[in-house]
């Protein structure tokens, strides 16, 4: 970032690293990524990194990605933002040469701060003052900003979940009125902060205190679920079942938000299968981690834990002993393989059939795992 701030100042131009950057650093913490406002024009930023690889996509809305050293860095002319159309994007966008005026177009306070090279701050919206309180405030009038571009409702109560930052009374309330605005926005969207939400260590009080907006796209947003959401690891499967465990159909929900299909369908997987771990049996514990795998088993015994709150230390020792005597779970942990039941006479879906049969014998102890007592049972099965 400085050497993209730098070579600005040495071609004559003003430049401030903005944003989630700057917000970061305030607060202590490491940037993800870097964006740099600039009175350079595209044209004239374009002209000052010649000698880097650009990308140019955003340049109608004055945003140049610079690639160095492998690593994308925007930059992006002082503007002020025309009309949102879509409510998400500007439909144009006027440059200008003060750093102010780029700073009052964006979301919140803590995100309108501007830091040179040298650490010099511009900070003409009090962003450092709501850092300083763990305050999440709108620059200017809440229902506008969020009538300009919808997702930041979600963006809201996403920084108050991973920041831990309360919500200002007066954005609070645009939340809260204007939330049906974020029926314009793509479910991919809603996803993304969605998911961020969910996995921030506050998501428990901001998924309570703003169920309503969460009900403007999920049928199943639970109160005593959600309130208690915070007792589950920061881990997206097991808050997003937990999100949607009350809902009266999982699998639509989760594909009216562009859930990717690993997530989905493990999500599923919890939301049906968790039951049978009530009172399960060691042999049916071992078929189950065969199917699904010791990770996911796992997993599904804190989100067993979590609904039903049963005890559940029997199963993770149990899961333990599993994994510590490398006891068999699956058709790949037998002795016999396809070819070997093949060999002596089984086809087609006999075959399969014949190693569910010694999968079944072996974990209940009526056979050990051994190529000869599996091959003795298998021949004498065909008899």
């Amino acid at each position: 970032m400085d050497w993209v701030l730098q070579k600005l100042i040495e071609c004559g131009y003003d430049a401030y690293a903005v944003g989630g950057c700057v917000r970061d650093m305030l607060m202590g913490n490491v940037p993800h990524d870097f964006d740099i406002t600039t009175d350079a024009t595209p044209e004239q930023i374009i002209e000052c990194f010649s000698d880097c690889p650009l990308i140019l996509a955003g340049k109608k809305h004055g945003t140049i990605a610079v690639n160095m050293y492998g690593e994308l860095i925007e930059v992006t002319t002082y503007r002020i933002d025309g009309n949102y159309g879509d409510m998400r994007h500007p439909d144009s966008v006027t440059f200008t040469s003060r750093v102010e005026d780029d700073l009052a177009r964006r979301d919140f306070t803590i995100n309108a701060i501007a830091m040179s090279k040298t650490g010099d701050i511009k900070d003409p919206f009090c962003g450092m003052r709501d850092i300083e309180k763990r305050i999440i405030r709108c620059v200017g009038d809440a229902k506008t900003r969020f009538g300009e571009d919808a997702l930041r409702i979600m963006r809201a109560m996403r920084f108050a979940s991973t920041l831990g930052f309360k919500i200002e009374k007066n954005t609070s309330d645009a939340v809260h009125s204007e939330r049906m605005l974020l029926c314009n926005i793509s479910p991919e969207r809603i996803c993304s902060e969605l998911l961020k939400l969910i996995t921030g260590e506050n998501a428990a009080w901001v998924c309570t205190g703003y169920r309503d907006v969460l009900s403007v796209f999920l049928d199943c947003a639970d109160e005593k679920i959600l309130s208690a959401m915070g007792d589950l690891p920061c881990d997206t499967v097991l808050r997003t079942a937990a999100l949607i465990f009350s809902s009266s159909k999982p699998r639509e929900c989760l594909d009216f938000l562009r859930v990717s299909n690993a997530l989905r369908d493990e999500v599923l997987l919890y939301l049906t299968e968790y039951e049978k771990l009530y009172d399960i049996s060691m042999p049916d514990l071992r078929l189950m981690t065969g199917r699904c795998g010791e990770e996911k088993m796992r997993k599904m015994i804190v989100f067993f834990d979590f609904i039903s709150g049963k005890d559940t230390e029997h199963l993770s020792a149990a899961l333990d002993e599993i994994k510590k005597k490398n006891l068999p779970c699956s058709l790949r942990d037998l002795a016999v393989n396809g070819d070997d039941i093949k060999g002596m006479g089984f086809s087609g879906c006999e075959v399969g059939k014949c190693l569910l049969y010694l999968l079944q014998e072996v974990v209940h102890g009526r056979i050990p795992n051994t190529y000869e007592a599996l091959c003795e049972s298998a021949k004498s099965k065909r008899r």
